[in-house]
């Protein structure tokens, strides 16, 4: 089997399985056509010079944990963790203006932490629950 072959059998076989691909919108894990999330509240969350988390009350709303945040960056970079760890301006992940992060779970909605890297930034941020 020549060396093109073999590669556009994998090719296929990812697109077949359905992988994601770089740069495409992912999924949460365990989430399917069943289980679609469906939007249950939104906040602009205003960053500063002090680490903030997510606000519980928005990601519990209505007696149903959030499955799913998706956060754009508006305005300025900011720095985050994951972990539940407090960020700094140099320590943890870099997000600019226009970029976007996707939470899957409620344990990495409440563990998301943000700090300002080089003034102050807003997020918007919206939640999803199962149906």
């Amino acid at each position: 089997m020549t060396d093109a072959r073999r590669l556009l059998l994998v090719l296929l076989g990812v697109l077949l399985l359905g992988l994601p691909s770089r740069g495409l919108a992912q999924p949460c894990q365990g989430l399917d056509a069943q289980l679609m999330p469906m939007p249950s509240a939104s906040e602009a969350l205003a960053v500063g010079g002090s680490a903030v988390p997510l606000t519980p009350a928005k990601y519990t709303q209505g007696g149903y944990n959030a499955a799913l945040a998706f956060l754009t960056i508006e305005t300025a970079t900011i720095s985050y963790t994951l972990d539940g760890t407090t960020p700094t301006a140099t320590v943890g992940h870099q997000a600019t203006a226009g970029s976007s992060i996707a939470l899957c779970g409620l344990e990495a909605i409440r563990a998301f932490r943000a700090i300002q890297v080089s003034g102050a930034a807003l997020v918007k941020v919206t939640y999803f629950r199962t149906r």
